[in-house]
């Protein structure tokens, strides 16, 4: 937060009323204002920080003209006395995370150089030698709190990691290499999740981090005579990692990303460290509509030997249910040990043969870009909502048993289940966003218990059609798929 001191506010009236009547030359002459040429004092209430910052900042009297001016913050000698250098880094941190907040018309380096030392000094605070030894204490949320919100600005002033800054005039040089492996990033459209919940969940509730988001991807190539694309979207977590110390003068920064639908931890500095997986973010994204007739969207770890549940669906832009209603089925340990999950979505609407026809080919097509050694026929289930979207899997079905003799269907549907709409809403009603399955309409926990239902049958290991074939008998990797990003 910035305030005005009542001096300065007379003064910033003044300034205004001059440029109305006299046409000031240095700010009327139509250049956007920079937070340098305005006579403000950043300040900085203590409510804006953690509790961790707040009692630090209790205990050495620190005013809010301190803590707005993060770069004093760091020559402070009652807070260098401080014992614990994580706690410090805590408070600095957050001091310059929200300094960067706040800026005023500053230029993008300044921006980004400001984020980029509030992750590195709560990057130092936590694998710094008295950081955080208790991953789940206040101490720790704090700074990994301060690290993940830094980081997603990071990404956002890095265009998602794809224009990283110039190494004139900064402390930190910023590449998109870690461990030696160049990641590109460009390959792919990444998107961050608004809400608090986008700082996703970790294996057995430990801290995450990095910032989750989503990255999607279309991919084209021939198949079955024809051109054909498929869009593949998956959880990822981004990070960013420093080779040196907050103290030194100059660091490498390095943005990463990892696959969290194949990769749930990995290892800094010699911790095994949990990273953000918020999977329903990917799966609105699925089911958001590109704009495309008839195009595939999977979750990205998909394998070839598996069969392929579709939802034939209302969007989001209808219902907020179904992503929530795939999020709870592909996170079951099952139904994600023995299917593919994708949706369709189409412009098309009615129930005539060549639509069918049309949905056929564009599904088994779609397949087979996204999964090169996909053996026909492509098994699949489909899962339908709406009396269109029905007659649409009924042609399909009925399409298939067309196949004139000698020859063979691109496609074998294992399993069909249609759904009704549900009551029609207000024309003015907004449809209200959902993250669970406790949050679903009385309809839509039928439509999860029965889709359920349905697929744990299919993968019944006794009595299933794919109780035998799971996703760790693949010898398709998904990371050929995706390893140009992750």
């Amino acid at each position: 937060m910035i305030t005005v001191t009542r001096t300065l506010l007379t003064t910033s009236l003044l300034v205004t009323s001059c440029a109305l009547l006299a046409g000031c030359s240095g700010i009327s002459s139509g250049d956007s204002i920079r937070e340098t040429e305005l006579s403000i004092v950043p300040t900085e209430p203590t409510s804006s920080f953690s509790k961790t910052a707040q009692a630090e900042i209790d205990t050495l009297h620190l005013t809010p003209e301190q803590l707005g001016n993060p770069e004093g913050l760091e020559s402070n000698e009652d807070l260098a006395r401080e014992p614990s250098p994580a706690v410090r880094s805590a408070l600095i941190s957050e001091a310059w995370h929200l300094r960067g907040q706040n800026d005023l018309e500053v230029p993008l380096s300044v921006s980004l150089e400001r984020f980029l030392r509030a992750a590195h000094l709560a990057y130092d605070g936590i694998f710094g030698e008295a950081g955080c030894v208790e991953a789940e204490s206040t101490l720790c949320i704090d700074l990994i709190g301060s690290y993940n919100r830094s980081v997603r600005e990071i990404a956002r002033l890095t265009n998602n990691g794809t224009q990283p800054p110039s190494a004139s005039g900064s402390r930190y040089i910023v590449d998109l290499q870690g461990d030696n492996d160049a990641l590109t990033l460009t390959e792919w459209a990444l998107t961050f999740d608004d809400g608090q919940s986008g700082q996703g969940t970790a294996p057995r509730g430990a801290v995450p981090l990095g910032a989750a988001a989503t990255a999607c991807q279309e991919v084209s190539g021939q198949s079955i005579g024809e051109q054909h694309s498929v869009r593949q979207c998956v959880p990822i977590a981004v990070l960013v990692t420093f080779d040196e110390r907050a103290r030194d003068d100059r660091s490498h920064a390095h943005l990463i990303a990892f696959n969290t639908a194949l990769q749930k931890e990995t290892e800094l500095h010699g911790r095994a460290v949990p990273l953000p997986s918020y999977e329903l973010s990917a799966w609105t994204q699925l089911f958001t509509p590109t704009g495309g007739s008839e195009l595939l969207s999977c979750l990205g770890d998909a394998h070839s030997n598996l069969p392929t549940v579709i939802f034939l669906t209302p969007t989001t832009q209808s219902s907020y249910e179904w992503p929530v209603i795939g999020t709870a089925l592909s996170n079951d340990t099952l139904l994600r040990d023995h299917f593919n999950f994708c949706v369709l979505s189409s412009n098309n609407t009615g129930n005539d043969t060549g639509i069918a026809q049309t949905s056929q080919e564009a599904i088994a097509g779609s397949l087979s870009v996204l999964l090169p050694n996909l053996a026909p026929p492509a098994q699949v289930v489909l899962i339908s909502q709406g009396a269109e979207r029905d007659a649409t899997v009924k042609s399909i079905k009925q399409s298939v048993k067309n196949i004139g003799s000698g020859s063979s269907s691109p496609l074998s549907v294992a399993g069909t289940l249609a759904f009704p709409l549900p009551p029609a809403a207000s024309p003015t009603s907004v449809p209200v966003p959902i993250s669970s399955p406790r949050e679903l309409s009385r309809a839509g926990t039928v439509t999860l218990n029965d889709t359920k239902r349905l697929l744990s049958r299919l993968a019944d290991e006794e009595d299933g059609m794919f109780g035998r074939v799971t996703r760790g008998d693949s010898s398709h990797s998904p990371e050929g798929r995706l390893s140009p990003v992750m």
